[in-house]
């Protein structure tokens, strides 16, 4: 089977999961998702191949899916897994319009609170692989720990370099999910607002485990009254 071959079928095999896929994430989040995108492939002039969403809601065609896929159909959980962490950004993203607070979509001209934004954004897209993934088998795959947290400013700032790169990949994706899990499972969409609105400032980056516990406060109040 051609590499094309390959590409088109697990795209079809997409196609035909996505309604599921999303009505999972509904019952198990309490969410809404607006509409189902189209699962479309595109073959990338440096050799690799891609699958997109694009979102059928949106007046300007938004890329929301970018997979980049193995010479095989062997890792198709992995690839619902994927798909699951883009529909998460799908999610954030139109909850983060609905509420006028698109600033994690944004860039920031600060580092660190570019950082912040990322945490967020990449957390709750991993939430969904995580959380959702057949089996839950690869939602310990990161073991990441609060104390692997950067320990101050300098050193979240030292991210910036090159060489740190895949460490700050994974402090974003892997990290994030450690800082948003305990919020959203507490607090589901109303957890997932609140992280959009408040994402972490420079000075939270220092302390993440106390951001994360005065979220917690915050909503607990909040659904109290």
């Amino acid at each position: 089977m051609s590499r094309y071959q390959i590409c088109r079928k697990v795209t079809s095999h997409l196609t035909r999961a996505l309604p599921l896929l999303i009505s999972e994430e509904e019952h198990k989040f309490g969410i809404k998702q607006q509409g189902i995108p189209d699962v479309y492939y595109v073959p990338l002039e440096n050799g690799a191949d891609a699958i997109y969403l694009r979102n059928q809601d949106s007046s300007i065609d938004r890329i929301l899916v970018n997979i980049k896929l193995c010479d095989d159909t062997k890792n198709l959980d992995y690839l619902i897994g994927s798909m699951h962490h883009e529909l998460g950004h799908k999610y954030s993203f139109w909850l983060a319009k609905s509420i006028g607070n698109q600033k994690i979509f944004t860039r920031s001209p600060v580092f660190e609170e570019d950082l912040g934004f990322a945490l967020v954004r990449e957390g709750i897209g991993h939430y969904f692989f995580f959380e959702l993934t057949k089996n839950g088998k690869y939602k310990n795959m990161s073991g990441f720990k609060d104390s692997d947290w950067p320990k101050d400013l300098e050193d979240w700032r030292s991210l910036a370099e090159p060489k740190r790169e895949n460490f700050r990949k994974h402090l974003c994706y892997f990290g994030g999910y450690r800082l948003v899990k305990p919020i959203i499972d507490g607090y589901g969409r109303d957890g997932i607002e609140y992280l959009i609105s408040n994402p972490p400032t420079s000075k939270d980056l220092i302390d993440l485990p106390f951001y994360r516990s005065k979220a917690l406060t915050c909503l607990h109040k909040t659904h109290r009254k």
